[in-house]
C-alpha cells in the first residue's frame, strides 16, 4: 500500500508532500487488488494514529480523500505524519511539511524605532533579515529559521527568528488552530526580508512603517 500527498504549498522543498494549515488537500492511496476502506491517522505526541482524520473507500487498488490538518505539535515543528492502516492492517505513512498562509506585515528602522535592541538580544541594523513571531520564548525561537514563501512574487527566503510580536507574546496559534489572534499580523519579516522576496516595492519604513502581504511560512 502507498500514500501520497501533492506539494500544496509551492514553497516547499524537502518534504515530497506538503499542506497548508486549514486548507483541504488530497490523499491518494494505491493498494494493489484491494477494495475496501483506508482510515487516515495524523500523529499526536505519543502515536502515529493519534488523531483519526477519516477514511478512504479504495476500489480496485485506488482511492482519494480530502482531509484539513490545522497546526503542528511541537512549538518548531515543520511537519506532520499520515499514517494510513486498511481492513488487513497493513499500513503506509508520509510526513509532509505543513505551511501556514497568514498576513506579513513590515518591521524596519525609521525614525522612531533606532538603538533597538531585538527580543532575542540582537541590535537592530537596517536590511538585517529576520522573522518576529507572536510568541516568546528565547530558549526555544530565538535563531530557528523559518522559511517564507510570498504568493505575490512566488519567492522564497529562509530568515531566523529574532524578535517576538506582533501586537502579542503569548499566540503560538500554528500549534493551536492555525489562525493568528490578530489575522492582520500573523508574523512580521524586517525590510530585508522583505527585500530577499522582492517585495521591495511593496512596504515603506515611514513612521508609522507601512507593509502588509499575504505569505505561507514553517519551520525549517
Amino acid at each position: 500500500m502507498n500514500i501520497s500527498v501533492g506539494k500544496n504549498a509551492p514553497g516547499e522543498g524537502y518534504f515530497t508532500g506538503s499542506v497548508i494549515s486549514g486548507q483541504s488537500f488530497k490523499v491518494t492511496i494505491t493498494n494493489s487488488g484491494y477494495t475496501g476502506s483506508v482510515t487516515i491517522y495524523a500523529n499526536s505526541a505519543s502515536s502515529d494514529t493519534g488523531y483519526q482524520l477519516g477514511s478512504i473507500y479504495v476500489q480496485n487498488g485506488t482511492g482519494t480523500g480530502y482531509f484539513t490538518i490545522r497546526s503542528v505539535l511541537g512549538l518548531t515543528d515543520s511537519s506532520r505524519k499520515l499514517t494510513a492502516i486498511d481492513n488487513k492492517q497493513n499500513r503506509a505513512s508520509i510526513v509532509v511539511g505543513v505551511w501556514f498562509q497568514v498576513t506579513m506585515t513590515v518591521e524596519c528602522l525609521n525614525p522612531d524605532y533606532n538603538n533597538v535592541t531585538l527580543y532575542c538580544g540582537q541590535k537592530y541594523t537596517t536590511k538585517q533579515k529576520f522573522a518576529s513571531l507572536p510568541y516568546g520564548d528565547r530558549s526555544r525561537l530565538c535563531n530557528h529559521p523559518v522559511a517564507i514563501y510570498a504568493t505575490r512574487t512566488h519567492q522564497l527566503a529562509t530568515v531566523p527568528i529574532q524578535d517576538a510580536g506582533p501586537k502579542t507574546t503569548t499566540d503560538n496559534y500554528w500549534n493551536k488552530t492555525g489562525v493568528p489572534q490578530y489575522p492582520d499580523r500573523g508574523i512580521d519579516g524586517s525590510d530585508g526580508t522583505w527585500d530577499a522576496l522582492g517585495l521591495s516595492s511593496y512596504y515603506q519604513c515611514s513612521s508609522p512603517a507601512y507593509g502588509s502581504e499575504t505569505v505561507q511560512w514553517r519551520f525549517t
